[in-house]
């Protein structure tokens, strides 16, 4: 294959730079982390004005590292299909008039453009990377469901260069699933060893020990499990910090929907510097998911020295060690989170938190993120 040399015509650049667009059809979550661990290596690397991305109007302010002119943006990030074909047809014209050398497509409907990018022909057409960041036929739904998801990644794997896989647990779920190792790593996810500087969060704490829930209130991230957990636990000194939301179709419900308990407060949806000051005066994080592709929001707490609860599913047993850097619990069990959490006390936590920062060390730096990412780069130019 041979990929373009220049952003367009008259412009040139460096024999080794490339330029990259990385694709996202929604970004609030563990996209907008994962994004923004690779950006500044990637613009220091290549050039800031070398790094482009695509994502929703709505999302765009979530990107403001990058350099003018270099955020694309389509209208709506709902997923029906002519939210879809609109969002199609967008990717082709940014794509045909910024000639990237590599087209990074993140989540499971941003992968769905493979086979329309595959349309390119010659030099027109970049290298294409896709990363699923959770494959939707691990998603705990009916079983025809997930054969039908797995059935699309099969045959949607033969378009695109390089599958990227963020855990070992999604590795094997893949192989499993068959779609071929050949053109398949797994690259771990992983964050800077330290937080930007944080924001001044409006955490309300109190005397007792202070849980933190972060992401949205949906099914996969079980914020219903934490509430029935809390339900439990008005005779403990113990209050649950959510921040997040629900979100449907890329617009937030209200508030009132969630249900009003004395031990949890509600926050909204934060930027993340500001989630960092939430993890710093936290005791440790809740991640009571029914399924998780890897779980960003895990290293971000082990990060600041914070010890994890979460559910023994997917990938969260390989990021949280069970009493040492945290508790595991059994999935969709509020019982057994609330008695968990009951027989928490601040000095175990201390204990786990400080495990958590060393093994967040030894394991999950963006260093190693970072250059593997930028070999895969390197290795589809070179083919």
């Amino acid at each position: 294959m041979t990929l373009p040399e220049a952003a367009s015509a008259g412009t040139t650049r460096p024999p080794d730079a490339l330029k990259v667009l990385h694709i996202a059809q929604m970004l609030p979550g563990g996209i907008i982390s994962y994004i923004e661990e690779l950006l500044p290596t990637q613009m220091a690397q290549f050039g800031a004005e070398n790094i482009m991305a695509l994502v929703a109007t709505k999302d765009a302010e979530l990107l403001s590292t990058m350099a003018p002119g270099t955020v694309h943006t389509f209208p709506k990030s709902g997923r029906s299909l002519r939210e879809l074909y609109r969002f199609a047809r967008r990717a082709l014209a940014v794509v045909r008039a910024e000639r990237p050398d590599i087209v990074h497509l993140h989540s499971t409907f941003a992968g769905l453009l493979r086979p329309v990018l595959m349309l390119l022909s010659g030099k027109s057409r970049p290298a294409i990377v896709y990363c699923a960041h959770g494959w939707a036929f691990n998603m705990r739904t009916e079983c025809w469901r997930r054969y039908i998801y797995a059935m699309v990644e099969r045959v949607l794997a033969h378009f695109c260069d390089h599958i990227i896989c963020i855990s070992a647990f999604e590795y094997r779920s893949a192989l499993a699933r068959g779609i071929s190792p050949s053109h398949m790593t797994m690259i771990e996810n992983a964050i800077t060893s330290q937080p930007q500087s944080p924001g001044k969060a409006p955490f309300r704490a109190s005397a007792g020990i202070n849980l933190l829930f972060i992401g949205r209130f949906d099914k996969q991230k079980g914020f219903d499990i934490a509430e029935a957990a809390m339900a439990q636990l008005n005779d403990v000194p113990v209050t649950l910090h959510a921040v997040g939301g629900f979100v449907v179709n890329g617009t937030d419900i209200v508030q009132r929907q969630c249900k009003t308990l004395p031990n949890i407060v509600h926050y909204g949806w934060h930027d993340r510097r500001v989630v960092y000051d939430f993890i710093e005066q936290a005791d440790a994080l809740v991640i009571p998911s029914r399924w998780e592709g890897f779980g960003i929001a895990a290293i971000e707490a082990m990060r600041q020295g914070k010890p994890v609860i979460a559910a023994d599913v997917d990938a969260l047993p390989e990021i949280v060690i069970d009493g040492v850097t945290g508790i595991i619990v059994p999935p969709e069990d509020p019982d057994a989170l609330a008695h968990a959490i009951r027989g928490l006390d601040r000095a175990t936590l201390a204990r786990l938190g400080r495990a958590a920062r060393t093994h967040f060390l030894e394991c999950f730096t963006s260093e190693r993120l970072n250059r593997e990412i930028l070999d895969t780069y390197r290795m589809l130019r070179k083919g």
